[in-house]
C-alpha cells in the first residue's frame, strides 16, 4: 500500500506475504485488472458513463501498488531467478497500459461537451480489437508458443495502419478528441506486442537453459 506520497517521494507499506502471492499471481491479478479498465473504457466510449469513468481513472492506483509489490520483489530474487527480471518488465508494461486507459478516460473527461458530435464512430470499434488482441498476448505469457508469439509480434505494423486510417479519417474536421484517443488506443496495441515479445524471450531463454 502506498503509505506516504509526496510531489517528489512516495513511501510504501508491503502487506502482502510474497510466500502466499507469488509475483506470476500478482502479474495475473494486474492482467486481468488492466483488461478490466480497457473493456470499461469501452462501455465509457459508447455510453459516457460518467462514473464508470471515474472508477477507471482510480482504479489505476490499484495497478501501481502490484507493480510496486513486485519491483521490491524482484529485487529479493532477481539474482536467482531470471524470470522475474521478465516478469518485472511485463508489469512495467501493464503500468503503462493502464495509463493509457485513464488517459483515454481523461480526455473524454476534459471534452465532455464535444464527445457525441466529434467522436469518431470506429473508435469504440478500434479498442475492442485492441483489448482481444492484449488478451491474446496475456495468454501466450503462460502459452509461450513461439508460433502464436510471432504472429502476434507481427500484428504491429497493422495496428499502426488502424490508427493512421482513424486519424486521417478526422483530420479534415479539427477532431482533436478522435484523434487523441486512436494515439492512446495504438500505444496499449503497441505495448501489447511488447508484451508477446518479453514472452518469446522467456520461451527462448527458457529452451536454451534447458539445452544447457
Amino acid at each position: 500500500e502506498i503509505f506516504e506520497e509526496t510531489s517528489k517521494t512516495i513511501a510504501l507499506q508491503n502487506v502482502l506475504d510474497s510466500s502466499s502471492f507469488p509475483i506470476s499471481k500478482s502479474f495475473r491479478r494486474m492482467a486481468l485488472n488492466v483488461e478490466t479498465m480497457i473493456s470499461d473504457t469501452i462501455r465509457v466510449l459508447e455510453d459516457n458513463d460518467i462514473a464508470l469513468r471515474e472508477s477507471i481513472i482510480s482504479r489505476d492506483d490499484e495497478v501501481d501498488r502490484y507493480h510496486f509489490y513486485m519491483m521490491r520483489e524482484v529485487m529479493k530474487k532477481s539474482g536467482d531467478d531470471h524470470e522475474v527480471v521478465f516478469l518485472l518488465l511485463l508489469s512495467r508494461i501493464m503500468e503503462r497500459i493502464a495509463d493509457h486507459a485513464v488517459n483515454i478516460c481523461l480526455l473524454i473527461k476534459a471534452n465532455d461537451d464535444e464527445k457525441h458530435e466529434k467522436l469518431d464512430e470506429n473508435i469504440p470499434e478500434y479498442l475492442r480489437s485492441i483489448n482481444e488482441f492484449f488478451l491474446k498476448c496475456v495468454e501466450q505469457y503462460s502459452r509461450k508458443g513461439l508460433v502464436a508469439l510471432n504472429s502476434l509480434i507481427e500484428t504491429r505494423g497493422e495496428i499502426i495502419k488502424n490508427k493512421t486510417e482513424i486519424k486521417k479519417r478526422v483530420s479534415g474536421t479539427v477532431n482533436l478528441l478522435s484523434s487523441s484517443i486512436a494515439e492512446e488506443i495504438s500505444r496499449i496495441g503497441l505495448y501489447s506486442v511488447d508484451i508477446a515479445e518479453i514472452s518469446m524471450d522467456m520461451a527462448l531463454a527458457g529452451m536454451k537453459e534447458a539445452r544447457i
